[in-house]
């Protein structure tokens, strides 16, 4: 990932913030090596008083995907979120 993509993503990341933000929830992006193109979120759920209110894991990753795709103009780029909602504690 070169600068002006890392810097495509790092808008684009702050722009999903908003999709949670209001629910209290945010996204922290864990950049990765610079020839990566996988961008890494972990979502941040500790203000949050509603988790149903913030959008289901699934439709996050899609929206996320598409928004980061479409700042950094790179379909290559794959977006996995870590989401406490979908740690398996059994």
């Amino acid at each position: 990932m070169d600068v002006q993509e890392g810097t495509a993503i790092a808008t684009a990341v702050a722009e999903v913030q908003m999709l949670v933000q209001g629910d209290g929830a945010r996204f922290d992006w864990m950049p990765g090596p610079a020839d990566d193109k996988v961008v890494r979120l972990r979502l941040d759920l500790t203000e949050v008083g509603c988790l149903d209110c913030v959008l289901p894991p699934e439709m996050l990753v899609d929206i996320v995907q598409t928004s980061i795709r479409r700042s950094a103009d790179d379909e290559s780029i794959s977006v996995e979120i870590d989401d406490p909602r979908t740690t398996d504690d059994t």
